[in-house]
């Protein structure tokens, strides 16, 4: 199965095409709770502030303590791919990114 083909639905009617990948991909949302940290705490103790589209994105992040993740690699094991938004819809995974 080509992954590009495959989408995924969330009971929030929320729905999203997953990018095409060869090795793994992970779909998060608030790991930061798992931590017992703030999503500022978590973005910088991870190293998110650049997969954010924005830096308002990334405000509304930490306001609205809510924080998503996509990271996959698309030819192999080296050279991944990440994007971090407030919402499943901020990943942007519709190619306007």
């Amino acid at each position: 199965m080509n992954s590009s083909e495959v989408s995924v639905s969330f009971s929030t009617g929320a729905a999203i095409r997953l990018p095409a990948y060869k090795c793994g991909m992970t779909l998060s949302h608030n790991e930061h709770r798992n931590d017992y940290a703030t999503v500022a705490e978590y973005v910088e103790n991870n190293g998110l502030a650049e997969y954010f589209e924005s830096p308002e994105e990334m405000q509304k992040a930490i306001d609205t303590d809510n924080l998503w993740v996509i990271q996959w690699y698309p030819d192999s094991p080296v050279g991944q791919c990440c994007i971090a938004a407030a919402t499943l819809e901020g990943l942007k995974l519709d190619g306007t990114r």
